[in-house]
This record gives structure tokens, sequence and C-alpha cells, in this order.
């Protein structure tokens, strides 16, 4: 296992659809050793719990950064929908005070949008930023007939978008992602990567304490280290 910390940006809690509180995940974050914890709860949500009070929610993770400085990286973020980021309907000034944006549900942009039309949106937003848990497989299909694939990771390098290696179980492509020694389609994906210097982050999607699959999120930070660019938050 290499010796860079581990690394654990995608982390809901009770201020969205989670059942743990923040403080609860940084502690159960350093039980397990992890190096880099991001909280990430759904921000404008329509199809799940929110954060209700954004300026309140910054705040706790603040003095929690402070309080555990020596011991551990706390990140602030949030998860948005793809549909909001088209529709404006969020603050730019509050999202820009974050440490990141994960936007979620790309692969299922609606047909009369084309990726360029979010470009004007993700550029006011100057925060590192994201894809959460994107099915691959769909966006090459999605996009064959105007390149597939080498399409949307033109795209990607064009908006400076990390993309999320989501450990969580639930996400069967990612088990291809991580566990990726027989699959020739997944080899050539993190070359294109690499090519392209996309940097991805790693995020076990977690929804409480009970919920870190400690053995996948481990298989994919050492899949990262061996493979693939990791986004540096220092």
């Amino acid at each position: 296992m290499s010796k860079e910390v581990i690394m654990d940006i995608h982390n809901h809690t009770n201020w969205s659809d989670g059942d743990s509180s923040i403080e609860e995940l940084v502690v159960n974050a350093l039980k397990n050793d992890i190096g880099i914890l991001g909280i990430s709860d759904h921000y404008n949500s329509k199809n799940t719990r929110s954060i209700t009070s954004f300026e309140d929610y910054i705040l706790e993770i603040e003095i929690l950064k402070n309080k555990y400085l020596s011991k551990i990286n706390i990140l602030s973020g949030v998860e948005i929908p793809v549909s909001s980021i088209l529709c404006q309907e969020y603050s730019l000034k509050l999202i820009n005070n974050l440490d990141f944006v994960l936007v979620e549900n790309i692969e299922n942009l609606p047909l009369h949008f084309n990726l360029e039309s979010l470009e004007g949106h993700l550029k006011n937003i100057t925060c590192k930023k994201g894809l959460a848990h994107t099915n691959l497989y769909t966006i090459a299909a999605k996009y064959k007939d105007i390149g597939g694939i080498n399409y949307f990771i033109q795209f990607m390098k064009k908006n400076d978008l990390f993309f999320e290696i989501n450990s969580n179980s639930s996400y069967s492509f990612f088990d291809d992602i991580i566990f990726y020694h027989e699959n020739y389609w997944v080899k050539e994906l993190y070359h294109k990567l690499n090519l392209n210097q996309i940097k991805v982050s790693i995020g076990s999607d977690s929804h409480s304490i009970e919920d870190l699959e400690k053995g996948r999120l481990l298989q994919a930070n050492k899949t990262v280290t061996e493979n693939l660019h990791r986004i540096n938050f220092f």
C-alpha cells in the first residue's frame, strides 16, 4: 500500500440524507486511518433530503476542521445534480466558498441538452469540481456517434473536472474500475485519463458510520495510487 494518505471525499451526514453527524464521521475516519475526509451532503436535490441551512453547514465543517486540524484534513463540499447546474438553482457565492463540488447524474443529462451547454455554468464554479459516481460505460454508449469516451474525456479536460472512483458496492460499474486486472477497456480508460491529465478522487458515498466499506475504499485508493493521478487538495 502506498504511503499516501487514504482519501474519502464523498460522505453524507444528517445535514442531508445521512444518519450520522459530521463529527461522528470524522471520529470514524480517524479510527479507520483516513487522512482526507470530504463532507459532501446533497444540495438542491429534488430526489432526497438536502441541506436546509447552507451557512450553518459550512460553519460546522469549519469548526471541525480547526478542532481536528492536526489529525485529519477535513474538506467542505456538496453533491449537486446536473439539473441544478443547468438551471442555475444554486448560490455561486456559497458554492465557491467550498473546497469542492461533486456534480451527479451527468450521464442522465436530458437529450435536448448537450455537454457544451454546461460549460458556462461550470466555469463560474471556481472551487474544485468533479463528477460523482459517473458510469463511463453509459457515457461511451450515449455519445458513441460523436467520439464516445474520448469526447467525454475532452469535455472533462476542458472544464477542469476530476473524476470520482466510487468505492460503494451499490455501483456495479466501479467493480470493473477498482478490480481492473482482466479488463482491457478499463486499462485503456486509465491510459486516456492519464494522457489527458484528468485527476481522480476516491469516495465511499457513505451515509452513516456503519456504511463504510473499508476494504473497498482501501482497494480504490490502492488502484488510484498505482494507475492514476489523484487530485490534490493541499
